[in-house]
């Protein structure tokens, strides 16, 4: 793996260097071409459109863009071009960089009204939100005098001796105003509205871009700036709150934690709900940006720089996500970042620096250790009194004590928090001319979190360069290297997890002792986890290293028809150490490193063609086809190291003890094809409709392909004849319809299926509602013939949910989802029938609905205690399974903590097993199983939780149970299984015993070590024998007894 950090270095090195091996001047007026012969002004303007990106707003009444013109001009300016095209007419033409904007022409007057004065107008123009406009127009009505706003949208324009004067002031993209001048000596302040004559927007849609009227889709758009821009690690979480149907959630509050996103609900309760992000028309490896949990998975997006994005579209529906098939099942977000423009050369510096701190700390009042121990010894006095415990009683609990006397309280959150500081540097360069654009850019973002040891660190650089090598083929290149480092604390779902460490301790809890040394969580010196300790003596980060770069090419082979190919590659390298010193709780034996490290590639070579043509004056015509192949390598290595000299040393080689090490290489590949046809009639009625078709290696080859349709269709009902009186109120309404493949369903189960492979389950049971099951209809039995190919077993269960509308019932919520089981070493097979309720319109309404509903309870209830029994308990011997053990034993500890109740465990270890097995075959040693199995569950019955801990090793869980009674219910146990002559030369059969006691507060990890210990010391003292450790450690051995009287 070595090997693989230099290429990802390499590659953002390119990044770099190909951000500053390009300079571009910029042109100050672009030269055209245009011929047309008898065509109306609008087809002209269409073809500067299409030809050199213009756009063109419209602002009077007095351009006919219907007027017939021929013109045959080569190599001219723009301004002169477009003067020609509206010769004639009683306008004028403005040209700002792309943007033409087309005025009514000045009304003239007599040359004595144009006489020079010393009267000057001075004042300011504003957009809507208060910010000075830079290069307005403001002229005099009536003449040709006039002035350019500057930076700080000032303007100063002399008007002589002329009354009853009124300005002109406009800008493209804003509505013109016209201001009455009644005092020249007056400062004026200018507001310009938004313009909504403006030409149509263009949206990014998969593999292309389209006008916003001809959009049928349910696409959402976020355009990020200045004034939006958020605080924000990745792009995902700038759009929370924004935009309809999207909802965005992080698992905590810690730096680069990972976002969750659902786009118009969840669709799967278990699996992910995660969309498909392509920035650039690359799609993403969302992976974790993390390879060790911690307690939350890092944000893979966090790499990403904000400032660079353009725009961000949501594809919410089925019918716009259906271009990208079987991964855009729950939605796709595509990304564009900014690129050069031609003009002006730009350059932008941005700094920003910010703090923060923990907010609301006063929000929860905490109680002062006076009261709290009078109240917890309250509630201790009242359990030993309900049990009759005495002070001499092995169940009593003791009252606690403050040990600091009248010490202040300990303010927990102050030690572990901090002011946090943010800075953050970015520099760009943008800017072209007439065939090569640039934009060029770097950052360096470094955030501190609010908990000590937590902060960021990460840099960007970025590229994006196309030339126009030919008239008919332009060229590019999108690049971008970017860098993270994120020292880490410990989430929510980890033990040491900061925040719930801190505020849970008892109010007199202290970290340190007097002689510098920490206090130790799960005992009486401190109630929980040290959380000072945990954020001293560990080690946590992550280095992640992506590259993303697009090259591409795209050619106009006729009028309309544009033909572009592209090979995108998207290589990350993440690096994820953690390193527990010898004085940490999680140290294990002697100081602990996890090192992981993994390098995915994904190559994509895409090659499609866009063909747009207008027919006619009221008809456009879109088609896209094209093909697309994905290949993706991840290669993964993982080192457990422990034991460590001293707590200095912190690399996996100084290590005494290699616990474990693995590596992993895999690969897989998707061909698509894909097409889209859209047509529009006179922008008012619009029908979109698209087709892909995927293909996996990751699936069998007889169910490797998949194909998803969709349809769509709009009605732009504004610019309809009797909408002209309500365009003051409603300046545009559209209808939209869509429609995606029950196909999308199937490529669902096909990710359940590649889930399944992975997993190598024994069984499966598919819940589906009857809504799915009757919709997927002959689809249903191909969906059910694939689960068997992977699993020997599987059955099938049936609820739904159903809603009235109108006349009729009708189902709803499609939803589906498989539990597959591997815990058996052969499944567990139990089939639960289901005869299905077919819903039809002309059933009784309530007769439907009673009949359904106690169909689908009884079912559901019959499921959900066939799966809860296989999902808790080992197949073999009907006990619990080790899952479920380790959930009663939190449990249970937890328990012990809170309320001082006694626990005590019992380990069992079956000796000579291996032997038992060779000698007499398996089945025998099964029948060994079951045996002290169902010894087990008679002497526990109502006193604990008896599980199959891992092969021949059992555990017995003993809430409220004294030391001596797990002694003697261990001594029955063990006599019961000597005598039980269970093999067929009547031998009989032994097992080793480990038995103790929990401390009060005790931790898991503790109590399970030394009943663990327990058990060895009676197989290594000779097996077949008893060994108790009292809650101190303290040995107590039992030979081999046969106290039948017991």
């Amino acid at each position: 793996m070595n090997k693989l950090l230099p290429s990802v270095k390499s590659l953002i090195t390119l990044a770099a260097l190909l951000c500053f091996l390009f300079q571009a001047s910029a042109a100050s007026a672009q030269k055209v071409s245009l011929s047309v012969r008898n065509a109306t002004v609008k087809a002209a303007i269409e073809r500067l459109q299409k030809d050199y990106g213009y756009s063109f707003v419209i602002k009077t009444k007095d351009a006919d863009v219907n007027k017939k013109i021929t013109l045959d001009v080569k190599n001219e300016e723009i301004g002169a071009v477009v003067g020609k095209m509206f010769a004639g007419q009683n306008v004028v033409s403005s040209v700002e960089g792309k943007m033409i904007a087309i005025m009514s022409a000045p009304a003239k007057r007599d040359a004595a009204a144009r006489a020079s004065a010393n009267a000057v107008v001075k004042g300011v123009v504003k957009d809507s939100a208060g910010n000075p406009i830079t290069g307005a127009t403001v002229i005099v009505d009536g003449t040709t005098i006039g002035a350019t706003t500057d930076l700080d949208g000032s303007f100063s324009v002399r008007i002589g001796a002329r009354t009853d004067v009124r300005l002109i002031v406009s800008y493209l993209g804003l509505k013109t105003r016209e201001v009455a001048v009644d005092d020249p000596a007056r400062f004026y302040e200018v507001r310009l509205e938004n313009d909504n004559m403006a030409l149509d927007e263009v949206v990014v849609v998969g593999y292309g871009t389209q006008r916003r009227s001809l959009v049928t889709n349910a696409i959402s758009q976020f355009k990020p700036t200045e004034e939006n821009m958020r605080s924000v690690m990745s792009p995902s979480e700038l759009l929370q709150g924004r935009i309809a149907g999207v909802s965005i959630s992080t698992s905590s509050g810690n730096l680069g934690s990972a976002e969750k996103m659902s786009i118009r609900g969840s669709s799967s309760l278990s699996a992910s709900n995660e969309p498909l992000y392509v920035i650039d028309g690359i799609p993403l490896s969302n992976n974790s940006a993390s390879l060790y949990s911690f307690g939350e998975n890092m944000s893979s997006l966090a790499t990403l720089n904000l400032t660079d994005i353009e725009s961000i579209e949501v594809l919410k529906d089925a019918a716009s996500a259906a271009i990208y098939g079987s991964r855009a099942t729950n939605g796709v977000v595509l990304i564009t970042t900014k690129q050069g423009r031609e003009g002006k050369s730009e350059v932008k510096v941005n700094y920003g620096f910010s703090i923060t701190q923990f907010p609301n700390t006063g929000r929860r009042e905490y109680v002062g250790s006076k009261q709290y121990v009078e109240v917890f010894n309250e509630g201790v006095d009242n359990y030993n009194r309900q049990n009759g415990f005495t002070v001499n009683s092995s169940g009593y609990v003791k009252p606690i004590r403050n040990p600091y006397g009248d010490m202040p309280d300990t303010d927990w959150l102050d030690l572990i928090t901090r002011l946090g500081q943010s800075h953050y540097l970015d520099l760009s360069f943008s800017g072209g001319n007439a065939k090569t654009k640039y934009y060029l850019s770097g950052s360096y973002n470094y955030q501190e979190g609010v908990i000590k040891t937590n902060d960021i660190s990460k840099v960007n650089l970025k590229s994006n360069i196309n030339h126009e090598m030919f008239k008919w083929l332009k060229v590019g290149a999108n690049i971008s290297g970017n860098y993270l480092h994120n020292n880490r604390i410990p989430g929510a779902n980890l033990g040491s997890t900061i925040i719930g460490r801190a505020v849970q301790q008892r109010p007199f809890d202290r970290p340190y002792k007097p002689n510098g040394g920490y206090y130790t969580g799960g005992t009486d010196e401190l109630l929980l986890h040290n959380a000072v300790q945990i954020l001293s003596e560990e080690t946590s980060y992550t280095d992640n290293y992506r590259f993303i770069g697009s090259f591409w090419a795209e050619a106009q082979i006729i009028k309309g028809l544009t033909v572009r190919a592209s090979y995108n590659n998207d290589s990350a390298y993440t690096y994820d150490y953690i390193y527990y010193n010898q004085n940490h709780p999680y140290a294990a034996d002697k100081g602990r490193i996890l090192d992981r490290n993994r390098f995915v590639m994904t190559n994509t070579i895409d090659l499609y063609a866009n063909y747009n043509r207008k027919i006619g004056e009221d008809f456009e015509l879109g088609a896209m086809v094209g093909h697309s192949f994905l290949k993706t390598r991840s290669r993964t290595s993982y080192i457990d190291a422990q034991n460590y000299p001293s707590p200095a040393f912190d690399v996996a080689s100084v290590a005494a003890n290699i616990v474990d090490a693995s590596a992993g290489l895999s690969e897989y590949a998707i061909e698509s094809y894909f097409a889209r046809l859209s047509l529009a009639y006179k922008d008012r009625y619009v029908v979109n409709a698209t087709i892909r078709t995927d293909g996996s290696s990751r699936f069998a080859p007889d169910c490797r392909w998949g194909t998803f349709l969709s349809a769509s269709a709009g009605w732009v009902f504004t610019e309809e004849k009797f909408m002209e009186g309500a365009r003051k109120v409603l300046d545009h309404g559209k209808l939209r319809l869509s429609y995606g493949d029950p196909e999308l369903m199937l490529s669902e189960t096909k990710k359940i299926w590649e889930d399944m492979h992975a997993f190598g389950g024994e069984s499966a049971h598919i819940l589906s509602c009857a809504a799915r099951y009757q919709f997927l209809n002959k689809n249903l039995g191909d969906v059910l013939a694939n689960y068997n190919h992977v699993t020997p077993s599987f059955g099938i269960y049936a609820h739904g949910e159903i809603y009235r509308a109108g006349q009729r019932l009708v189902a709803a919520h499609l939803t589906g989802n498989v539990a597959v089981f591997r815990e058996a070493k052969e499944p567990h097979r139990k089939d639960v029938s289901y005869n299905p309720v077919h819903l039809t319109q002309h059933m009784t309404h309530l007769l439907q609905m009673a009949t359904f509903v106690s169909t689908a309870m009884k079912e559901l209830e019959a499921t959900q205690d066939a799966l809860q029994f296989t999902a808790t308990h080992d197949s073999l011997s009907d006990l619990f399974n080790r899952g479920a053990m380790e959930k009663y034993l939190d449990q249970c500890i937890k328990n012990n903590a809170d309320i001082g109740m006694p626990l005590s465990a019992i380990m069992i270890d079956l000796d000579h097993f291996k032997e038992i097995n060779d000698t007499y075959g398996h089945a025998i040693g099964d029948a060994v199983i079951r045996t002290l199995s169902d010894i087990m569950k008679k002497h526990t019955a109502g006193r604990g939780y008896a599980g199959r801990w891992g092969g021949d090793e059992f555990l017995i869980i003993l809430p409220g149970t004294t030391l001596e009674t797990a002694e003697t219910l261990s001594i029955r146990m063990k006599n019961d299984l000597f005598h039980a002559h269970i093999l067929p030369d009547d031998f009989p059969v032994s097992a080793s015993f480990g038995v103790t006691i929990a401390r009060q507060g005790e931790l898991e990890q503790s109590f399970y070590k030394r009943v663990d210990n327990a058990l060895y010391t009676s197989k290594e003292n000779g097996k077949n024998r008893i060994t108790i450790f009292d809650a101190n450690g303290t040995a107590k051995a039992l030979a081999m007894q046969e106290t039948d009287d017991l």
